[in-house]
């Protein structure tokens, strides 16, 4: 059969009581509270990674917004450059068709003063031919089919000076 032996047995719990003891004093407690701060530890930076990241979405949501706005603003300096080059535009047609209408007047004057010039002279050129048909009609005694080719002459020669 089995024997007990009580002193050592009592001796053994005693010195497992004692060992257990310190071991709880000693090294349980750092152990716990080693736990216990790394536990912190990983709470605060889920909250900080949890943070970081509302943080990183509201910086992603402000910069889609400086996006957005930056889009609109140069949609719109696009549109206004669009008007201002139509404007421009008009006004260049506007000024070309006013320079054209000017010198289509200035030619215009410059025709009808040629013109009343060319009349002139032509007048001037005129009375002396006149003259010469009157000196001729009167010189000869003619008939009346020699006065018509007389004249039809001095059209002809009116008309050639006139060209």
């Amino acid at each position: 059969m089995i024997e007990i032996d009580l002193p050592l047995l009592l001796a053994q719990l005693i010195t497992f009581l004692i060992g257990t003891f310190l071991l709880w004093k000693i090294a349980w407690k750092p152990l716990v509270e080693i736990l216990r701060e790394r536990q912190e530890m990983v709470s605060k930076t889920i909250s900080d990674a949890s943070l970081l990241k509302t943080q990183a979405e509201q910086m992603q949501s402000q910069y889609q917004e400086k996006m957005n706005e930056l889009d609109k603003k140069s949609a719109a300096i696009l549109q206004q450059t669009k008007e201002t080059g139509e404007i421009q535009k008009k006004e260049i047609l506007n000024e070309a068709r006013n320079q054209a209408r000017n010198l289509l007047e200035t030619a215009k004057k410059q025709i009808d003063e040629d013109r009343m010039n060319l009349k002139k002279e032509l007048k001037k050129d005129l009375a002396p031919l006149a003259v010469t048909m009157a000196e001729k009609i009167l010189k000869e005694n003619f008939s009346q089919e020699t006065h018509h080719r007389i004249i039809k002459d001095m059209i002809k020669e009116f008309s050639d000076r006139k060209e």
